[in-house]
């Protein structure tokens, strides 16, 4: 099109048009995975956030436990792009920081450390085509080694588990 600049505009133009349009395509839909994937823990309020995470957790075996007295808190990144996942991931350590910063402050914990557990499940990277090479679970999705490198970044003690990860905060 360099005989007809005006024409090469016009189609820069729409095609702008569509890459903003995919754009808010994907932010919606990973809104909607995110939503759907995490509704039980969305739909509390933050009222109800602070009294689901100071239930006792339900095990059976509270040896393995060091706080058997905290009710971790949930969220599901799956289908989720790298950026999208740790974006949801931060949100998800300020919610928890701040629900700590609050117990400390009313005065339910005294003279002890409020502590919070976080599991982030990624999954591990297996698709539909890997699965038939191999069973053995890899570490080699791209939001599984992000969400570890994330969370190594931010000086965070954490355990990796098959396709998760379980952090105290």
């Amino acid at each position: 099109y360099k005989s007809n600049p005006a024409r090469a505009r016009m189609l820069a133009d729409e095609g702008e048009q569509y890459r903003f349009m995919a754009l808010q395509y994907r932010i919606e839909e990973a809104d909607r995975i995110f939503y759907e994937n995490n509704s039980e823990l969305l739909s509390l309020s933050k009222h109800r956030l602070a009294s689901y995470a100071k239930q006792p957790l339900m095990r059976q075996d509270t040896s393995t436990n060091k706080h058997p007295n905290m009710t971790p808190v949930q969220i599901d990144l799956h289908g989720l792009h790298v950026s999208e996942g740790i974006q949801q991931l931060n949100c998800a350590i300020e919610m928890c920081r701040e629900q700590a910063r609050e117990d400390a402050f009313s005065g339910r914990q005294k003279k002890r450390q409020h502590y919070q557990k976080l599991i982030v499940v990624t999954g591990h990277g297996e698709n539909r085509n890997n699965k038939a090479i191999t069973n053995t679970p890899s570490r080699s999705g791209k939001l599984y080694k992000s969400v570890r490198q994330c969370l190594k970044r931010k000086g965070l003690r954490f355990e990796e588990m098959k396709g998760s990860f379980e952090v105290m905060l």
